[in-house]
């Protein structure tokens, strides 16, 4: 996702609104789909993603300097928890299989973020499906 709007006078104090829905979410998701999606605070939510006032107060200040850099398109990648293969085997025992497919698509592009510290290259298949650079990757 990509950050689309700055709200500094958000109902849940600051909050960031994301391009939702992305490419994959067109693809994938298909209408009706739900609202807008934003990160924020007041850690209380319906759908969004919600936090305490200080991380949002942090990211909130990233993402405006930022911009304020000049910075167009400030990316936003949201994994469910942290991907690594011990946490990955706990969640995969109790879900369903279309949703460890998914999961397993995105753990590459997690793991290449933590040891890397950058985003590793992606695109988005016909099928929805991410098909990510081909980069190896341990934990």
């Amino acid at each position: 996702y990509e950050i689309k709007v700055f709200n500094p006078v958000s109902n849940f104090w600051l909050s960031l609104g994301l391009n939702y829905p992305n490419e994959r979410d067109e693809i994938v998701n298909k209408p009706p789909r739900g609202g807008d999606i934003y990160i924020h605070g007041k850690c209380v939510s319906a759908g969004c993603l919600a936090m305490e006032d200080e991380p949002i107060k942090e990211i909130y200040s990233v993402a405006i300097l930022a911009r304020s850099a000049g910075q167009r398109n400030i990316p936003v990648h949201i994994f469910p928890f942290r991907m690594k293969e011990s946490i990955m085997n706990v969640y995969i025992t109790r879900k369903p299989k279309y949703l460890v497919s998914f999961w397993k698509s995105i753990q590459k592009m997690y793991l290449y973020f933590e040891k890397n510290k950058k985003i590793a290259s992606y695109s988005v298949k016909p099928d929805g499906s991410y098909e990510v650079e081909d980069v190896e990757v341990k934990e």
